[in-house]
């Protein structure tokens, strides 16, 4: 029986909170959409549409035909950056995701200094200012 009671992003909360808390860590394995149904009441799409949601966050790698899991962050590089140093943060281009082999929800953070500029994936890198 499907209860109205839980949307999807009510889902995608308490999924999200589990992650954050640490409860699932990085490369666990997310309740399947069959254990989000029966738990929670609520319909397929509902269930696909919460992983869809933490996906485009970052938060969960999602594979058509593997279960899905909590995205394992990778290593974080520092750049630094002058005071005078302006940082823009933007979602990344077609090219860029593609290339860099973003996920979704990753952002770019565009350094410019002087006449100089640089994008950098915000999942992969830190800024600290000299």
């Amino acid at each position: 029986m499907i209860d109205d009671r839980y949307g999807y992003a009510d889902v995608a909360d308490i999924l999200r909170d589990q992650i954050t808390s640490g409860e699932l860590q990085p490369g666990d394995r997310i309740p399947s959409e069959t254990d989000l149904r029966q738990t929670y009441g609520i319909a397929r799409e509902t269930a696909r549409r919460a992983a869809r949601l933490l996906a485009e966050e970052g938060l969960i790698d999602v594979r058509g035909g593997y279960a899905s899991r909590v995205r394992v962050p990778p290593e974080r590089t520092e750049v630094r950056v002058t005071r005078y140093s302006r940082l823009i943060v933007r979602p990344p281009s077609t090219q860029e995701r593609r290339d860099l082999g973003l996920a979704r929800g990753v952002k770019m953070v565009e350094v410019t200094t002087g006449t100089r500029v640089h994008a950098y994936p915000d999942d992969r890198y830190f800024f600290t200012c000299m």
